[in-house]
């Protein structure tokens, strides 16, 4: 007996000394959420309540689809929110933000409907549960992705939307008219993908969002492409270097923290599958890592989050990848951060791994680490919802927010300068920043997606300029305007806001002449209408065609008007804009 004792001892010490781990810090709950494969699953604060509620849709063991918003009631349970009946969708995608900038998050989704048709629906959030049908006009498809992004840099959220209308594969784009309307916008023709896959970030640090954009297109082609975002609305080709994929996921996050946000992708690349890590060499360039242990997969599921707690952003990876026997093989994973560019196995054991559906992380029972939901099929053909609490004994700390708040207002923008945060774990470069902007006696111009008060992020998530600490806001009136900006760490953990900086947007002199920049016109190019908005009362605006003949007028009392071109054949045009403070003159090309 003390023989085999201390034979199971020393088989301990040495695959303790080899990097094997039997630490299990997950547990799977029980809740009585909807199992679900064909899914997407998220966690939101959706009622300000300072802890993470669920939301989740897909499809059920018997084919049909289902909807689910889940109220955290703490101690481990969750109760289904019937205030509001969502539409039951599945086959799609989901995305919540705070769109209205009215402090709450909004829920946008698109998916097939029990009927199979394609369903796009903005939910907004009215408090108390309750959320309503907004009145807005968008192209209706599933089996794509629906995401928020202020790609424009105004301050409120545009859409982007892709997937399949019953036709054709579509993709388009959105512009916030900040009015609850939205306008699509054509300065960029993007192709149509379903089975899709769109995540933002500003990878190449100027400043705006640029996305990765995955799936297969109309001819059958898999496509892989990275746009960066060139400012007006107009997004170029990247140029990276990758294959193109289907059936997978893609996230940024800073690996290495060493302040550029880099890219995982995974997927089916014919005839194989993938999972591939890009370098961002901060030049707007990626690299790939050669030597990863990552498995590649299909129908899968990439996030990153340090669920460890050693400030840096571990992967959770699920899916599914052929054997050399043909048969297929299902995983889910968790890479450890080894902090040296490099990642282990850790080993920790998921008995029911899930593929062709979805995961997130974030941190429900507020205990300071990060938690899974997870939902898919099973290697049987059955359909689950995994929730897995984190039990990590060492709980995060909070970052400490930057310092040295600095505005340079100009005319009808603003560009906004901070000194990075600091935090007990992850190096300052490796932090991201989220802010807010509001005008004196108006409502928010630019939300945070967090509560201003203590700084509890609403979502999981890099923060609203992910690795920068400088942003432009555009499109601003006079008056004067106040703004914070918070550190995010890599487990989503948001420091308490900066003291609260100030700037003030107004005209000098008597009858001064305001600068040109101070009349902005889009979008542009136009296909249905153009928006113009100035710091000052316009008074008429008079379209000129080349030839100079007028064939548009309009008159207006406000800062923004809205011009309505649909009738006007494709070309070039001339605006003539009176305001209050002088005449200015804008050209727009209409499509």
């Amino acid at each position: 007996m003390k023989k085999n004792l201390r034979f199971i001892a020393g088989l301990l010490v040495m695959m303790l000394i080899s990097g094997y781990t039997f630490s299990q810090p997950f547990t799977q709950i029980e809740t009585e959420m909807i199992q679900v494969t064909f899914s997407q699953v998220n966690w939101v604060d959706y009622d300000n309540d300072g802890d993470m509620d669920a939301f989740v849709f897909g499809m059920d063991f018997y084919g049909t689809y289902a909807t689910a918003l889940y109220k955290n009631d703490g101690n481990d349970t969750f109760t289904e929110v019937t205030a509001t009946q969502f539409e039951d969708v599945a086959i799609g995608s989901h995305a919540w933000g705070d769109y209205d900038n009215d402090g709450d998050m909004d829920l946008l989704m698109q998916g097939a409907n029990n009927s199979v048709a394609p369903t796009v629906i903005l939910y907004q959030n009215q408090g108390n549960d309750v959320f309503t049908e907004a009145a807005v006009s968008l192209l209706q498809v599933y089996n794509g992705s629906a995401r928020w992004v202020d790609y424009n840099n105004d301050g409120y959220l545009d859409i982007f939307l892709t997937g399949f209308d019953d036709v054709t594969y579509v993709t388009k784009m959105y512009l916030n008219n900040h009015d609850g309307t939205f306008s699509e916008d054509t300065s960029t023709e993007f192709p149509g993908m379903i089975n899709s896959t769109v995540e933002w970030a500003d990878y190449d640090k100027d400043g705006d969002m640029d996305f990765i954009f995955m799936g297969i297109d109309f001819s059958s082609n898999f496509v892989t492409t990275l746009y960066r975002n060139d400012g007006n609305g107009v997004f170029a080709d990247a140029g990276l270097v990758t294959p193109g994929v289907w059936l997978g996921d893609a996230a940024w996050g800073d690996y290495d923290m060493d302040g550029f946000t880099d890219l995982i992708i995974s997927g089916f690349e014919y005839p194989g599958r993938i999972t591939n890590l890009y370098h961002n060499n901060g030049d707007g360039t990626f690299t790939l890592v050669e030597e990863t242990p990552f498995v590649g997969v299909s129908h899968s599921a990439l996030e990153w989050g340090d669920y460890d707690n050693d400030g840096d952003p571990d992967l959770f990876l699920a899916g599914a990848y052929e054997e050399s026997g043909g048969s297929w093989a299902y995983v889910t994973y968790i890479y450890n951060n080894n902090g040296d560019g490099t990642f282990t196995e850790s080993g920790i054991n998921f008995a029911t791994p899930l593929y062709w559906g979805d995961a997130a992380w974030g941190d429900y029972d507020n205990d300071g680490d990060l938690d899974i939901i997870q939902s898919g099929y099973t290697a049987m053909g059955d359909t689950k919802t995994f929730v897995f609490r984190n039990d990590n004994e060492t709980a995060n700390t909070p970052p400490l927010p930057p310092s040295n708040l600095a505005a340079q207002p100009d005319s009808s923008m603003v560009v906004l300068n901070w000194d990075a945060g600091s935090d007990n774990e992850t190096p300052a470069e490796g932090l991201s920043y989220n802010a807010y902007l509001y005008k004196q006696f108006y409502d928010t111009i630019w939300s945070p997606g967090a509560m201003i008060s203590g700084g509890y992020r609403l979502v999981p998530a890099l923060g609203n300029v992910t690795q920068n600490t400088s942003w432009k806001i555009l499109g601003l009136g006079t008056g004067t305007y106040f703004w914070s900006v918070q550190s995010v760490d890599n487990g989503f953990a948001g420091s308490q806001f900066a003291a609260e900086g100030s700037f003030t947007i107004e005209l000098t002199g008597v009858n001064q002449r305001p600068a040109e920049s101070s009349v902005e016109v889009s979008p542009n190019p136009a296909v249905n209408f153009i928006n113009i908005s100035a710091k000052h009362k316009i008074n008429t605006v008079t379209v000129f065609n080349r030839t100079g003949q007028k064939v548009l007028g309009l008159s207006a009392d406000a800062e923004h008007c809205r011009l309505n071109v649909e009738g006007l054949p494709s070309g070039l045009y001339l605006l003539h804009i009176e305001t209050s403070e002088g005449v200015f003159y804008r050209k727009a090309i209409v499509r």
